[in-house]
C-alpha cells in the first residue's frame, strides 16, 4: 500500500506520512477489534473484571447455573451475580480462617448429592457398568470437586449471615416501614397461609404383590359406601396397609416435601370434605416413626381450609430476612469497592450461542444454594442461621439442614400418623 501511494502521488514525501498514518489507523483498528475482551465491564477492589473474564465465567458454569443470556440485562444480572459469588467467597474463607464461622463437608456432601445423586452411587461391581478404574478416578474427581465448590458457596452463605447477626447487635443495619412495604409490593401474592387439609388414610406398600390392585378395590368400597373406619381396620388386620387416623398436610411452596409429593397435591388440592383421593403413589411416606416404601394412598378428606393471602403483618417476618440479605449485600459491595460498567457489556447477540443456553431451575445472586421451588417465581434469601451464644437472633428461623426434622428429606412428624408434607 505505501508503494503504491509514492507512485501515484506527486508528492513523496506527503505521500509516505499519509501512508504512514494509513496503517497506523488499520493496525489500531484491528486492535480495537481484537482487543474488545480486555474492555473493563467492572472493578472490584482495584482489581479489573473484562468483558472476556466476564464470559469465560459464563461458559464454565455448569448446566444448571449458566445464565441464560438474551439481552443486555440478562449480561449485567450475570456479572452482579458472578461480582457476589466473588465477594462472598472470599468473605467465607476470610470467616473460616479467623474462626469465626465453619461448614462441616459432611453438610456440603448431602446438599451435592441432592442434586447429584448419580455421582454419589458406590458400584460394587463397576465394570458390570463398562467402567474402568480411569472412569472410576474421573467420577470420583468431579465428585470431589462439586463438594468443594458447594462447601465454597455455604460459607459464602454462613459469612453474610454472620455479617447480618453482626450488624443487628451493634444496631448498624436496620429496616424502615417504607421498605417493608415495598417488599411486600414487590412479592405480592407470594405471602400466604397455606391450603391444608385434614385427612384419614391407607398407605399400600408396593412391595406387596397386587397392591394396585388392592388399593383400587379399597376406594370401590368406599365408594360404594362403607365406612372408612371399618374398610381401613380391615385391611390393616390383613397386613395389607398402613393406617393413620388423623393427618394434617400443608400445601406450603417453600416445603420440599410439597414438590415431591405433588402427584398427591394435583388430586387432593380443592376437594370438599368426606371426598374420597386415591389412589395416588406417595414416595416413601412416614406413618409414625416407620419409613414406608414407595406406597398407594387412598384417604378421606376430613377438613380444608383454602389458601389466603396474608396481610402484611402476617408476613412481616417473612421479609425481614429477604430485605436484610439484599442491604447487606450492598453493604459488602461498597466495602469491596465494586463498580459496574453497564455500558461496556457487549450486544448479547454477538455472543456465542453456548452462552445462550438455558440453565435448569437455579439460584441469583441474593438467593443462595437453593431448593427445588418451582412454583417461587421470586428469588430468596437464605434462611436465617441461629446466632451464636449472646447474639441477637435472627428473623426467620434457622435454615433447614438436609437430613434434619422437617428439612429436605426428612417429612415432619405428628402424633397419631404424619405423611410428609404434614404439619
Amino acid at each position: 500500500m505505501l508503494k503504491m501511494i509514492e507512485t501515484t502521488t506527486p508528492f513523496s514525501i506527503k505521500g509516505r506520512v499519509l501512508a504512514v498514518g494509513l496503517i497506523a489507523a488499520l493496525v489500531s483498528g484491528c486492535g480495537m477489534i481484537a482487543d474488545r475482551d480486555r474492555i473493563v465491564v467492572a472493578e472490584m477492589g482495584g482489581e479489573s473484571i473484562t468483558r472476556g473474564d466476564l464470559m469465560e465465567v459464563i461458559r464454565e458454569k455448569p448446566p444448571e447455573e449458566r445464565p441464560v443470556i438474551r439481552t443486555r440485562d440478562d449480561l449485567a444480572e450475570a456479572l452482579r451475580t458472578h461480582i457476589d459469588d466473588e465477594i462472598k467467597r472470599r468473605l467465607g474463607q476470610r470467616f473460616q480462617r479467623e474462626g469465626v464461622i465453619s461448614v462441616p463437608r459432611e453438610r456440603a456432601e448431602q446438599v451435592f448429592a441432592q442434586t447429584n445423586p448419580e455421582l454419589m452411587l458406590d458400584l460394587p461391581n463397576p465394570e458390570e457398568w463398562g467402567m474402568d478404574d480411569a472412569m472410576l478416578a474421573a467420577m470420583r474427581d468431579e465428585r470431589e470437586f462439586g463438594i468443594d465448590r458447594v462447601h465454597d458457596r455455604l460459607l459464602g452463605e454462613e459469612a453474610v449471615l454472620y455479617r447480618i447477626r453482626q450488624a443487628l447487635q451493634h444496631g448498624n443495619i436496620a429496616i424502615s416501614e417504607e421498605e417493608y412495604e415495598e417488599e411486600f409490593r414487590r412479592r405480592e401474592g407470594q405471602f400466604v397461609h397455606p391450603e391444608t387439609l385434614t385427612v384419614q388414610g391407607m398407605f399400600f406398600p408396593q412391595t406387596r404383590p397386587g397392591v394396585q390392585a388392592t388399593a383400587a378395590e379399597a376406594r370401590q368400597q368406599l365408594d360404594q359406601g362403607e365406612d372408612f373406619e371399618e374398610v381401613a381396620e380391615r385391611y390393616e388386620e390383613e397386613g395389607a396397609a398402613q393406617v393413620i387416623s388423623r393427618a394434617r398436610l400443608r400445601r406450603d411452596p417453600r416445603d420440599p416435601a410439597t414438590h415431591r409429593y405433588q402427584a398427591f397435591w394435583h388430586s387432593a388440592s380443592g376437594s370438599e370434605e368426606g371426598e374420597i383421593i386415591g389412589p395416588v403413589m406417595v414416595p416413601s411416606p412416614q406413618v409414625g416413626q416407620q419409613q414406608l416404601p414407595d406406597s398407594f394412598f387412598v384417604a378421606e378428606i376430613l377438613e380444608r381450609t383454602p389458601e389466603e393471602p396474608k396481610t402484611l403483618e402476617e408476613a412481616r417476618e417473612e421479609l425481614q430476612g429477604p430485605i436484610l440479605y439484599r442491604k447487606m449485600m450492598e453493604q459488602l459491595r461498597e466495602e469491596f469497592g465494586v463498580t459496574i460498567h453497564e455500558d461496556q457489556l457487549p450486544d448479547p447477540a454477538l455472543l456465542d450461542p453456548e452462552q445462550q443456553t438455558a440453565p435448569l431451575p437455579g439460584r441469583d445472586s441474593e438467593q443462595g444454594l437453593p431448593m427445588p421451588s418451582p412454583e417461587s417465581q421470586q428469588p430468596q434469601a437464605p434462611p436465617m442461621a441461629p446466632a451464636e451464644p449472646g447474639a441477637p437472633p435472627m428473623p426467620g428461623g434457622p435454615p433447614q439442614q438436609p437430613g434434619a426434622g422437617g428439612g429436605p428429606g426428612m417429612p415432619q412428624q405428628q402424633p397419631g400418623g404424619m405423611i410428609p408434607g404434614a404439619q
